[in-house]
């Protein structure tokens, strides 16, 4: 079982417009200017507006600073290093050439899946591979560093204090053309100097740089930084050489229920006209057919660990109209897509279905992973929260989902 706990948090992510901010200055690290492309137009949610899912190294420093286990982990060992993710759903490193290649013993070395007293690479295809033991860590991740020494060459990888969404995140790299690689060089970490970003457990967006690199940022936009959930009057935090900027309220389109999505009812909808006949025959005509989805959770109330009422109602609900593209996360602290294991397409090799990848999750047949979907339009067009007494702690919320139109 990839991920052993069987009521994870989940999340709701709706669209992004950010056409508002196309072509505008967003915040200033010192002399350095950070504005958004003039092409900015809509993202898939509010992750993919922050850090495209994934990382990414350049000469011109934009986007330089971010925890890519692969390209650091080449750096210090002195050979081409990829990463990847098994049908096993573990982590995987492969260094090319037959020189072999150590991981020193580390509590650090368990973020990762990798084995706390050290591990040995072995010989694969004129390779050395080292592969994860156990599961990888659900959620951030921030300065799980592995040292790894090959020869005369040793250090620890990633090379710099980070933070990171996920540990897929981090092994993910811009570029890679597969169906999540839509925002490459438009998303934020990409834009800014020296920083990754990220939303954390309760939906608070978050900045982290090493601090020998870059800035804390100076907000021109205010409407992005109010979107964001940003007060500008927060201070970065030190976690050993990590400083990381988090935002005071959560972000805009995001909910992130305290508790787990109580049931996720699966179905399918038909959508057409019949008609009986007189010999008691009928007649059909179909118009199309699509995956459907019932979907019951709570909503946190003012007497419980989190409010979030009037974040529902204000930041979420008038980006989650009937007919609204979102994104719904059953495993909020993994965010691959959900993969079906009847399901055909880039993802099958040798007849089957790889049921892992840093694309795809196939956990409980993909109810783990993230579905691409729009909210029904026959949906209510009101949202309501009621309290079931006089404590307000939770209120139940349903909606329905239907696949977004081409998702795979």
């Amino acid at each position: 079982m990839p991920n052993p706990i069987c009521g994870p948090r989940g999340a709701l992510l709706t669209e992004v417009d950010a056409r508002e901010w196309a072509g505008q200055t967003l915040f200033t690290l010192g002399l350095i200017t950070v504005s958004a492309p003039t092409t900015w137009t809509t993202f898939d949610d509010m992750l993919a507006l922050l850090n495209g899912r994934g990382v990414g190294q350049t000469s011109s420093g934009a986007g330089a600073f971010v925890a890519d286990l692969a390209a650091d982990a080449a750096t210090v060992t002195g050979t081409a290093v990829s990463a990847a993710i098994n049908v096993n759903d573990r982590m995987v490193l492969t260094f090319a050439g037959a020189t072999a290649v150590t991981l020193s013993a580390s509590a650090d070395n368990a973020a990762w899946g990798f084995d706390p007293a050290g591990q040995v690479s072995v010989p694969v295809g004129g390779n050395q591979v080292l592969t994860a033991v156990t599961d990888w860590a659900r959620g951030n991740i921030e300065n799980a560093q592995l040292t790894l020494t090959r020869g005369a060459s040793s250090g620890a990888a990633p090379t710099t204090a980070y933070r990171a969404q996920t540990p897929v995140t981090a092994v993910r790299q811009w570029g890679i053309g597969d169906a999540d690689d839509n925002y490459p060089t438009s998303n934020l970490q990409y834009l800014d100097f020296g920083a990754s970003w990220g939303i954390d457990a309760d939906g608070h967006v978050w900045r982290a740089r090493d601090s020998s690199i870059g800035a804390a940022p100076t907000w021109v936009s205010t409407t992005l930084r109010d979107a964001l959930g940003f007060t500008g009057q927060e201070s970065e935090t030190s976690i050993g050489a990590l400083r990381v900027l988090a935002a005071t309220y959560p972000c805009r389109t995001v909910l992130t229920p305290s508790r787990p999505w109580q049931s996720t009812i699966r179905g399918r909808k038909w959508d057409g006209s019949s008609v009986r006949a007189s010999n008691r025959g009928a007649y059909s005509v179909e118009w199309s057919q699509w995956d459907r989805f019932i979907v019951r959770g709570f909503i946190d109330g003012p007497a419980d660990r989190i409010d979030r009422q009037a974040h529902w109602l204000q930041e979420v609900v008038p980006y989650f109209y009937p007919g609204a593209r979102c994104n719904y996360y059953h495993d909020w602290g993994d965010g691959r897509r959900g993969r079906r294991l009847h399901t055909t397409g880039p993802q099958v090799s040798g007849g089957r279905v790889l049921p892992f990848s840093v694309l795809y999750t196939a956990q409980r047949d993909g109810e783990y992973g993230r579905w691409l979907c729009r909210r029904d339009v026959d949906d209510p067009q009101v949202a309501d929260v009621e309290w079931p007494g006089l404590l307000q702690r939770r209120s139940e919320v349903t909606f329905t989902l239907n696949n977004y139109e081409g998702a795979q």
